[in-house]
C-alpha cells in the first residue's frame, strides 16, 4: 500500500511516465475489491441500496490515504487516535449487513 500511494501521489504529472500503467494496477485493485463486495451484496450481506463499484472505489480510495497519513500525519500526533486498521473496520462495519 505504501508502494501504490507513492506511485498514486507521483501520477498526477501527466507526463509521468508511469501514468497509465499505475492507473491500470488501481483499477485492478478496485475490481478485485468490487468483486468481494458485489459476493457479500449477491449473499445479502452488504446494506441495502450498496454499489459494490462505488463502495470498492472509496475504499481504495481510503486505504492509500490511510497508507499516506500513517507515514505522515501520524507520526506528528501524541496520542493514538486514528489508528488505520480500526479505521478500515469501523468504514466496513458501515457498509456490512449484520
Amino acid at each position: 500500500m505504501a508502494l501504490l500511494s507513492t506511485l498514486s501521489a507521483e501520477v498526477v504529472n501527466p507526463d509521468h511516465p508511469g501514468r497509465f500503467r499505475i492507473a491500470r494496477l488501481r483499477l485492478v485493485h478496485e475490481h478485485v475489491l468490487e468483486q468481494v463486495l458485489a459476493g457479500l451484496a449477491a449473499n445479502g450481506r452488504l446494506i441495502e441500496g450498496a454499489d459494490p463499484k462505488f463502495l470498492a472505489r472509496t475504499l481504495f480510495s481510503l486505504l492509500l490515504s490511510l497508507t499516506v497519513r500513517e507515514h505522515t500525519v501520524r507520526e506528528l500526533q501524541k496520542t493514538a487516535d486514528g489508528d488505520p486498521i480500526s479505521d478500515v473496520q469501523a468504514f466496513v462495519q458501515q457498509v456490512v449487513a449484520g
